[in-house]
């Protein structure tokens, strides 16, 4: 019964793990997309970036859940510079701010287009910063079996390969 419950108790963390970077790398190679393309076909492409942006969502909201009490999180960003995790819920933030800034807008009645690039290029910059400090989080020395260079490595991988 014991691992049963030690598996439930870390599925939140294997959520927050696996989707939230898949849809960060996800939304950033969509953006560039986005960015270079031309009329109804950047519109469409813009438009579906809502689907990578709530699977980031929805591992964050996982994640959260795995602080025992959310209101912990609060006190992540008191450590910001000093601690990888706190690193990683910020780039969170961010990526989350910079994406959910450029969907909203582009539904504007007068969206500018120069807004539009500079919020798209801020996402994409924001979605490889959150994924390097989810990488960087797991490459701890803490924890024998994630001190290898192969931990950040695998963890950008599945990105690629669920994004």
């Amino acid at each position: 019964m014991m691992g049963f419950e030690t598996a439930f108790n870390e599925i939140t963390l294997v959520l927050f793990t696996t989707l939230a970077p898949s849809g960060a790398l996800a939304y950033g190679l969509m953006a560039f997309v986005a960015l270079r393309a031309k009329g109804d076909e950047r519109l469409r492409v813009s438009k579906a970036l809502l689907m990578p942006f709530l699977v980031s969502l929805v591992g964050l909201v996982a994640s959260a859940t795995h602080l025992g009490n959310p209101d912990n999180a609060l006190y992540v960003f008191t450590r910001v510079g000093q601690s990888p995790l706190s690193n990683e819920v910020c780039a969170a933030v961010l990526f989350l701010g910079a994406s959910g800034s450029h969907w909203l807008y582009q539904h504007a009645e007068h969206a500018k287009p120069r807004v539009l690039n500079i919020l798209l290029v801020l996402a994409i910059a924001a979605s490889l910063v959150f994924l390097a400090s989810i990488a960087l989080a797991y490459a701890s020395r803490t924890v024998i079996t994630w001190s290898t260079p192969f931990v950040p490595v695998a963890l950008c991988l599945n990105a690629l390969v669920g994004g």
